[in-house]
């Protein structure tokens, strides 16, 4: 099985000495940048599968090589990783605002580096899969519309051509289906928990993903608000809370709440 290409980009040697040897170990093959132009050539080369970025770099700081990066010609969906120091919400803030995938704090916890590199990986393969599948879907309806708008214009001639289009709309519609099907699949086989709201924030579907991340069955939190169960930390509450009010009365299409979660353990977990 061919080993997935990283790009690695630190103006610090011995931090990419670290980071090559570690992602090595864990079945990367890795490219290394100095800096940001250095960075976006190697990329235009090589096409990386994901990229990891150091904010602070001397010649084009992460921020602005993420930004570019995502202008480039294969770029826009590459996962990308930046490293930023522990607690710099405003650096993490920005990363995403720039595109960024996910970030990881410094001091990097070495051992675990590997598996979330991983993990963003599988996850971001997921949400391809997911993009595609729902492409499919839109292909398949418009297929679906196509038809029926050229079949209808047919139906006053003759009963055989009546025929012929409920048995083209039949075939239309199972393609249909079989794309909600595969979508279905890629939903609940993905590695993120899939969490579904109505507009009054009550849990409408629950994945097996999240029940297990999560330790609660779907039949326990079913219909029930994120405050009715203990899922939130007291000290989130305000913040998810703000976030849900900007999504309703501002009607903003994207907005990212970082809090932690409880599992049902009582352990948690930082979710987005």
């Amino acid at each position: 099985k061919e080993r997935p290409l990283i790009l690695i980009t630190d103006d610090d040697f011995t931090s990419r000495l670290l980071m090559r040897e570690t992602l090595e170990q864990a079945g990367f093959l890795v490219m290394e940048a100095e800096g940001g132009s250095e960075a976006l050539a190697l990329f235009t080369q090589r096409l990386p599968e994901i990229v990891l970025l150091d904010v602070m770099m001397p010649d084009i700081d992460g921020f602005t090589t993420c930004a570019a990066l995502r202008r480039l010609p294969g770029g826009a969906r590459i996962p990308v990783i930046m490293v930023t120091g522990l607690d710099d919400l405003d650096s993490i803030n920005r990363a995403y605002e720039v595109g960024a995938t996910d970030f990881i704090t410094k001091p990097i916890v070495w051992p675990i580096l590997g598996h979330r590199v991983h993990y963003i990986l599988r996850s971001s393969r997921a949400i391809e899969e997911l993009h595609d599948s729902q492409a499919a879907l839109r292909q398949a309806h418009n297929e679906l519309e196509r038809r029926v708008q050229e079949r209808t214009a047919e139906l006053a001639h003759t009963n055989r051509s009546l025929q012929d289009e409920v048995t083209e709309r039949k075939r239309a519609e199972e393609a249909l289906r079989e794309a909600h099907q595969r979508l279905r699949f890629h939903v609940e086989n993905s590695p993120l928990a899939v969490v579904e709201w109505n507009s009054e924030f009550r849990v409408q579907r629950w994945s097996l993903q999240a029940e297990h991340i999560f330790g609660w069955k779907a039949d326990e939190v079913l219909g029930k608000q994120p405050t009715e169960w203990h899922f939130i930390s007291q000290e989130d509450l305000a913040k998810m809370s703000k976030g849900i009010q900007e999504i309703l009365t501002r009607h903003s299409p994207r907005q990212v709440v970082v809090n932690q979660n409880y599992r049902q353990d009582g352990s948690t977990i930082d979710c987005e």
